[in-house]
């Protein structure tokens, strides 16, 4: 293979791994601002779910007392879910400042923005056909690194997401006030009418 031929490969491989490095951030960017606004809007429920929780407590029955305990659970592990979630998507937009090699590269926009114009120019109008595949093959490396690191955090971030939904879901049905009724008939045995009538009669 010529020299030339060296360098229109890494050329080639360098763009391929970068597109893939640009796909990965616009991916995290979109499930970023999707999970950031649902995290946001589920806070919503917490007054009424506080309520909830402070009216079940005050009942003082085992069965209202395990479901108040089960919703501030659920939320919690929901929160917590969430916010490991996404912060493995804020890891792959941060952009990454120093290479895995920890080589001055003149192809490198960090080592670039640290040298002067006239020497970097330098370094560029003395660079061989060797070095410049050289080069290119250190920043394939650190991009393969960078690529590699975004795509596991980016399927990291999806699982935890994932399980974050489950939890919210839970909490979302326990706290629907039909289906509570629903559970609380079945543990007492009787509809939950009943219940309330019985005790305005007390």
């Amino acid at each position: 293979m010529s020299k030339e031929q060296n360098i229109e490969l890494a050329i080639f491989s360098f763009k391929n791994i970068s597109s893939w490095i640009e796909f990965a951030d616009k991916k995290a960017g979109f499930f970023l601002t999707i999970s950031l606004a649902l995290f946001s809007a589920s806070f919503a429920l917490v007054p009424k779910a506080s309520s909830n929780i402070q009216r079940y407590f005050s009942k003082g029955t085992i069965g209202w007392v395990v479901l108040a305990i089960l919703l501030i659970m659920l939320f919690a592990v929901y929160s917590i879910l969430a916010i490991l979630g996404i912060r493995k998507l804020i890891k792959v937009v941060v952009p990454r400042l120093k290479p895995t090699t920890r080589r001055k590269s003149v192809l490198f926009y960090q080592t670039i923005n640290d040298m002067e114009l006239g020497d970097f120019k330098k370094e560029m109008q003395e660079m061989s056909a060797e070095t410049i595949v050289d080069e290119l093959a250190d920043q394939i490396y650190n991009n393969a690194v960078v690529a590699s690191e975004k795509y596991g955090n980016i399927g990291t971030s999806i699982i935890l997401l994932k399980w974050s939904a489950l939890f919210v879901i839970l909490f979302l049905i326990i706290v629907s006030k039909q289906v509570l009724e629903k559970v609380l008939e079945k543990f007492y045995g009787i509809p939950i009418r009943d219940i309330k009538r019985s005790k305005g009669n007390v």
